[in-house]
């Protein structure tokens, strides 16, 4: 099958490496995967190195609209593409035409609960303008059925994947503790993620700010990168706490299963989640995870069973639930054990994502 893949986000996130994992399972599975995207280069750059061909149109700019539709014609024509997944709402408005004129498929992605646009064309699309929905989570689901009256069987859940061969509990963290001059015994919590408003770090820092008088010693790594002006704000706050010596910002890595392992809990404070990456990753590695209450993730975390939950944006609970764990090992390695096996034994393996992608391939076609 010739699938196009089309995501116009200049980020890069759990959502862009979640859809590149998949695209990289469907060629396994010899499928040809086509990924469009806008001025990503990391994106781009990682699909050239799975050799997966890559297109870069500019789709968020009104001016180039021609250009863009004209640019994807001729992609699609030139692949034979014969079914469109939209991450988007900006590339799926570029995409319908194709939808409604040409009859390729559409299926439309929604990956986090922020709130959709209560707009007519939007409903329009996600009721008409799409084969199928497909959502990450339950909560996803109930959001667009509430927002656009989109009937609930055109609506398809399909968690994201992980791969077990990466994220598992014998990789050692050492190396890292020895990056930034931690000692083995000093207890670290960790943030990883794309350094972005919702994801919370600012409560995050605050967290800190207690623990650090709580625990001693203790340190903390931000694992992510951002614009300048965000990474400076959080350092900032920070600095103003007095608790930047314990805190490293790391920027971006590759490695985050070493990391992972080096740390003794993981943190999620976002305020808007579908069913984060990382924390399937983290439960993967046997990690205890303190984690909003926000989304899917108690679709995951079952409170003090599988990890601990929190209220967002409440700094003051965070700490709480870090504290707790690493103040109670016997109870953090129990929560830990019980996360891990929860997620051996659910559907978030790459493979059982794909296998209900494919499904949904099947259905779609087959209508």
């Amino acid at each position: 099958m010739n699938i196009l893949q089309i995501e116009s986000n200049r980020t890069w996130g759990g959502q862009e490496y979640g859809m590149l994992l998949e695209s990289i399972e469907l060629m396994r599975r010899n499928h040809k995967v086509f990924i469009v995207t806008d001025d990503n280069h990391k994106l781009w750059l990682e699909a050239r190195r799975s050799h997966i061909p890559v297109y870069k149109i500019p789709m968020r700019k009104r001016k180039h609209i021609m250009y863009s539709f004209y640019a994807l014609y001729k992609i699609i024509k030139n692949n034979s593409i014969e079914i469109i997944h939209c991450h988007n709402m900006v590339e799926h408005r570029l995409c319908y035409p194709f939808y409604k004129y040409r009859k390729i498929p559409i299926i439309r992605w929604r990956h986090v609960t922020y709130p959709t646009l209560p707009k007519w064309w939007a409903t329009f699309l996600y009721r008409y303008g799409c084969s199928h929905v497909a959502v990450r989570c339950r909560a996803i689901k109930d959001e667009i059925i509430k927002t656009h009256k989109v009937p609930p069987d055109k609506i398809i859940v399909i968690t994201g994947g992980i791969d077990f061969n990466v994220f598992h509990p014998s990789i050692d963290g050492t190396r890292i503790r020895k990056e930034y001059c931690i000692p083995e015994k000093v207890p670290i919590v960790g943030i990883i993620g794309r350094l972005g408003m919702e994801k919370g770090h600012r409560y995050f820092i605050e967290a800190a700010k207690y623990l650090v008088n709580e625990i001693k010693p203790i340190y903390f790594l931000i694992v992510g990168a951002s614009d300048s002006t965000t990474v400076k704000e959080l350092k900032h706050l920070a600095q103003t706490f007095k608790i930047d010596k314990f805190i490293v910002f790391t920027g971006y890595k590759e490695n985050i299963p070493e990391i992972m392992a080096a740390t003794n809990v993981l943190v999620i404070a976002s305020s808007n989640e579908g069913i984060p990456r990382v924390l399937i990753e983290g439960l993967a590695m046997q990690k205890p995870i303190v984690a909003t209450d926000v989304g899917g993730i108690t679709e995951v975390i079952k409170n003090g069973i599988t990890g601990i939950i929190v209220p967002p944006r409440n700094s003051k609970r965070i700490a709480e639930g870090v504290k707790y764990l690493l103040t109670h090992p016997s109870e953090a390695e129990r929560i830990a054990n019980n996360g891990y096996t929860y997620v051996r034994r659910g559907n978030f393996s790459i493979q059982s994502t794909v296998d209900k992608i494919e499904k949904l391939h099947t259905m779609v076609l087959s209508k």
